[in-house]
């Protein structure tokens, strides 16, 4: 049939594997535990799809290259070969402290760097030149340079004199927890949303000449409590009530955005390409938003 969409594999398809390496040094100073890590992982021979069937025809005056068909009865030629890698490494700092028995504090922080040749095995991720697939190394969708996760944990027990034994009963055995999370933005993939160069595929192009990933996305933070407190029934049945508080400052955190470009060239978008607030159909626009304030109750019976 002409026309047709084929998918393949390359004949020397091999199986993708990673390399991982880390070193930590941990210290206690009193109640104190602190720690400093370095994590490398190398993955090689990741699945990626790259059409066959399109060759370099010649180049614009402006550089950007043009395409044709190999066979012009074949639309796509996507085959699929282990060509792609992705290299991580992470500076981990971790503290944690524990007064007495009722109360903990845990906070970690990454500084990471995160590359990759594809975001995935689909045909909407292949290469924007596809005769020129090592053209799309660049920062992965995944990366956060900066990450910082806290944990804190308290009983709160009531100290209430012997007489007032019904006092502690109705306000004692409480337990608070939070945690905080923040980090830096992720990039995302920026694309005109049309064939713009030729080799009959609408989803893989960037205005030219950028690369792959240079979107910077939104950042992240939020902050969860928790109130629980559990009451003894009997000798073996207990009920722990729980209250939850997610996204407590209730800040707007956007999660994607529309990379969507059209035909505006690069030279006439916005630099750095940012992304923001706005009409969701709007170049750079975000178009979504992680949940706001949430209250949660709950009853756990244990037994």
């Amino acid at each position: 049939m002409p026309f047709r969409l084929e998918f393949g594999v390359d004949p020397h398809f091999a199986n993708p594997y990673a390399e991982q390496a880390s070193f930590e040094i941990q210290h206690a100073f009193g109640d104190i535990t602190v720690s400093a890590a370095y994590n490398f992982n190398r993955g090689l021979h990741g699945p990626r799809a790259i059409d066959r069937n399109v060759i370099r025809t010649g180049t614009q005056p402006d550089g950007q290259p043009i395409f044709g068909q190999l066979n012009p009865l074949v639309l796509q030629d996507n085959i699929y070969d282990a060509s792609a890698n992705n290299y991580y490494n992470a500076l981990v700092l971790h503290a944690s402290r524990r007064w007495k028995r009722s109360y903990l504090f845990d906070a970690s922080y990454t500084f990471s760097k995160d590359i990759d040749d594809v975001t995935d095995f689909a045909p909407d991720y292949e290469p924007d030149n596809e005769t020129d697939a090592r053209a799309e190394r660049a920062l992965s969708p995944f990366y956060r340079k900066h990450s910082l996760v806290g944990t804190a944990v308290a009983d709160l027990p009531l100290r209430a004199p012997a007489h007032s034994d019904w006092v502690h009963q109705l306000l004692g055995n409480f337990k608070a927890s939070g945690i905080l999370q923040a980090s830096s933005f992720r990039p995302f993939n920026v694309i005109t949303g049309y064939d713009s160069a030729g080799d009959n595929h609408t989803d893989t192009h960037r205005p030219y000449p950028l690369g792959r990933d240079a979107g910077i996305g939104p950042d992240f933070c939020s902050l969860d409590l928790r109130l629980s407190r559990e009451i003894p029934v009997g000798e073996r049945l207990r009920l722990q009530f729980t209250g939850d508080l997610f996204n407590t400052l209730n800040r707007t955190n956007f999660r994607t955005v529309n990379n969507v470009v059209g035909s505006i060239p690069l030279s006439m978008l916005p630099q750095p390409l940012t992304g923001h607030k706005g009409n969701p159909t709007d170049p750079l626009a975000f178009t979504s938003a992680y949940d706001p304030r949430q209250l949660q109750a709950g009853l756990w019976v244990r037994f």
